[in-house]
Formats: C-alpha cells, structure tokens, sequence
C-alpha cells in the first residue's frame, strides 16, 4: 500500500474538513468493544484497497485504488421530527458533507480526481454512529529497478 497517498487523503481532509477531531489509518479502533475506542470525535479512519493494477510498461503500474474512511461519531441526542434539538442532532450529517465537499472531483498530481461509490452506515450496539464511504482513485506506481 502506498504512505503517500494516505498521507496526501489526510492532509486534504486536515486542512478542509477542520470539524475532524482525529484522522488516523484504520487499524481497528472503532472494532474494540470492551472499551472506548482510542480516538477522539469525530473520527475519519482511512483504508486503502487496490481492486485494479495495470501494467503499463517496465516496472510501471496505474493503480485503481479504493478509498476507504470510516467517519465515526459519538452520537447524542433525538432526531426524530418533534425533537427541538434535532438540527443539532443531525450535525454529524453537516460533517459527512463537508467531507464529500473535500473529496469529491479532488485530484492533484499525483491522484486522479476522487468518485465516490458508495457510502453505507454501520449498524452498531455501543452507541457510535459510522459510516463508511468508498472513494476510487487512481494512481502511477513505478518499482526500482533491479
């Protein structure tokens, strides 16, 4: 896997979605259930996944990369439509969106612009709302030569 490009997607989220109290590759945090997770709210876990690797010449690969975060939150408080603290409630949605904003059609010269493919929450009992977001991307590879 790539540290540049985690690097790169956490610095984009640093510096555009500054709501983001922890940005961190996800190695599980939010998977341990016999405590708190080890990270501050909210939280955007980054994974990658590479579904595509195209030779393209000596020692050269495009890499379609997938782009996993996980935006996790503390939740608190009633959404349902009498609530009178809903609008605050929903704010994690204002999060999520910010998020899209940063990514969304982002490119440089090193990524291709981001799409988004799918986002789905997590269903979970320890009182965390998660959601998990799938950017594609891709990316130039080169290998030294031996």
């Amino acid at each position: 896997m790539n540290k540049e490009v985690i690097i790169l997607i956490s610095n984009r989220l640093k510096s555009q979605v500054p709501a983001i109290k922890w940005i961190d590759i996800d190695t599980g945090q939010l998977d341990i259930l016999t405590q708190r997770p080890p990270v501050a709210f909210p939280a955007c876990l980054v994974d990658l996944t590479y579904p595509q690797c195209d030779d393209t010449g000596e020692h050269i690969q495009i890499v379609t990369a997938n782009v996993i975060l996980r935006l996790a939150f503390d939740f608190t408080g009633a959404t349902n439509s009498a609530s009178p603290v809903r609008e605050t409630s929903l704010g994690f949605l204002d999060v999520i969106e910010a998020v899209h904003e940063a990514l969304q059609g982002w490119s440089n010269s090193a990524l291709s612009s981001f799409s988004r493919i799918n986002a789905q929450p997590e269903r979970r009992k320890d009182g965390l709302k998660v959601y998990r977001i799938t950017y594609q991307t891709a990316f130039s590879e080169t290998t030294g030569i031996s």
